[in-house]
């Protein structure tokens, strides 16, 4: 929470089912899997995204200035720091409650004070993957849509004299449901943009934009601001889906496999993580 004494803008936390197969989840049911479930258990379904970027397209489009105001933190919804643009900026230059010098946590805010864009875009990267409290009923309608995301760069770092390097990120992300977690925020939020009131706009970052045919995009604010056609700047070029199991999942699935040709199965003590006490008993190592 951002600040437990207060009834509003608390933080919700989501059930572990959304993200681990066997567990409950929001809609207080467990995810169907197919036998034998055992292997399936403790497990989860993993999302991975090569995300090729044009930083010279996107700099040369947006600009390279990173301050609040400039149109790539608007685009974004971030400065160049990874600080959101969710409070209003400071009038003395001090970094306000909200603000992620002072706090530390970049990710701790909501848009439930911003119904309008005015701070953060609607159409601003951050607010179009997570909308958080900005679709109203609370964080209920994004809940189910959680998915434990990271991404790290791949390719020549910027700075080394050759732009049309192969550089961008390699994206993964955990959930339980692809097609109601990273299949839906890619479909419903990224690539359209009328649960934002913006109609058909893609997200500029992570929308699946036709090189073909460019749009213009409007930029909230007053008054908005109105680009000319936005070419994309992010390409997927490459991909899969994987489950990933727990430990016991992959015992389950040797035993299972094991079982199915006809080979003994592995003695319970003779597995990582246990030590015989006698010689039938395993005794769980600390």
């Amino acid at each position: 929470s951002e600040n437990t004494t207060r009834k509003r803008n608390r933080w919700k936390p989501i059930a572990l089912g959304e993200f681990v197969v066997g567990q409950v989840d929001e809609s207080g049911d467990i995810f169907p899997v197919p036998s034998p479930p055992e292997v399936f258990l403790g497990g989860t379904f993993l999302v991975v995204r090569k995300l090729r970027q044009d930083v010279e397209g996107f700099r040369d489009y947006a600009g390279r200035g990173g301050e609040r105001g400039s149109l790539a933190s608007r685009l974004v919804g971030r400065t160049s720091d990874g600080t959101p643009l969710t409070s209003p900026p400071p009038h003395d230059g001090r970094a306000t409650d909200g603000d992620a010098r002072t706090t530390g946590v970049a990710n701790v805010f909501t848009y439930g004070h911003d119904p309008e864009g005015l701070l953060c875009p609607l159409g601003a990267h951050i607010r179009r993957a997570n909308p958080r409290d900005a679709l109203g009923f609370g964080t209920t309608l994004s809940a189910r849509r959680r998915i434990i995301r990271r991404a790290m760069p791949y390719g020549p770092s910027w700075d080394d004299g050759n732009p049309d390097a192969d550089r961008g990120l390699l994206f993964v992300a955990c959930n339980v449901r692809i097609s109601e977690q990273f299949e839906f925020i890619q479909q419903q939020w990224l690539n359209d943009g009328s649960p934002f009131g913006l109609g058909s706009i893609p997200d500029p970052l992570g929308g699946g934009w036709d090189p073909e045919s460019p749009r213009a995009i409007v930029v909230g604010g007053r008054p908005p601001l109105v680009r000319a056609p936005l070419p994309s700047f992010v390409t997927t070029t490459g991909g899969e889906y994987f489950f990933v199991p727990s430990i016991p999942g992959l015992w389950a699935l040797a035993n299972h496999a094991a079982s199915t040709s006809g080979q003994c199965d592995v003695e319970a003590s003779e597995q990582p993580g246990t030590a015989r006490s006698d010689a039938r008993e395993p005794v769980a190592l600390g």
